[in-house]
């Protein structure tokens, strides 16, 4: 059985639209903070406010994903920092977001479209941009943490394609219920 699509379009945005990004992004800074986020060493961060951006990016598309990833990047630094302001990963935000918004809006929800949605946004994002954003931030080899990078992704793989499909797939059935959709 095909799954019902469920988006909204952003250029009809509404205040209750709005309201909802807003909330999603104060979720994403509660689970980014302590006690929900763990750091080993400098260049490895595991964190579940990842879950509100691929939220907003899948149900408003890859423009207001985009929008969203960078604006919170900037704003969680402010509200919680773990580190210096650098804008390289305010531009890792933002490519995450148009990433998880090309794959995940306007389409079914599926596993499979979560899981390449991830492997993708791993890929480019977390192993190749971030890393190289820490390097120059930290002045460390990229090869040197590579691996340490590589090690994390590929546990939170599989633990950030479930998750994140579970919840997306919870609160695209509530917003069907309550004809929140388009």
């Amino acid at each position: 059985m095909k799954e019902k699509l469920c988006y909204i379009k952003p250029e009809k945005l509404k205040l209750q639209d709005m309201v909802l990004i807003a909330m999603f992004g104060a979720i994403a800074i509660i689970l980014g903070m302590y006690p929900f986020t763990f750091m080993i060493g400098e260049s490895i961060k595991i964190t579940f406010s990842q879950i509100s951006n691929t939220l907003v990016s899948g149900f408003y598309g890859p423009i207001v994903g985009g929008f969203f990833g960078g604006i919170l990047d900037i704003i969680k630094v402010f509200v919680n920092p773990t580190g210096p302001f650098f804008p390289g990963f305010t531009i890792s935000g933002i490519v995450n977001g148009v990433i998880f918004g090309l794959i995940l809006y306007k389409k079914a929800i599926s596993i499979k479209r979560m899981l390449l949605a991830k492997i993708i946004s791993s890929v480019i994002v977390d192993i190749l941009m971030n890393t190289y954003w820490l390097t120059l931030l930290y002045g460390t080899d990229f090869i040197a943490i590579l691996p340490m990078r590589l090690l994390k992704t590929a546990i939170m793989l599989p633990v950030d394609t479930i998750l994140m499909f579970l919840i997306m797939s919870r609160v695209a059935a509530f917003f069907k219920k309550k004809n929140y959709t388009t």
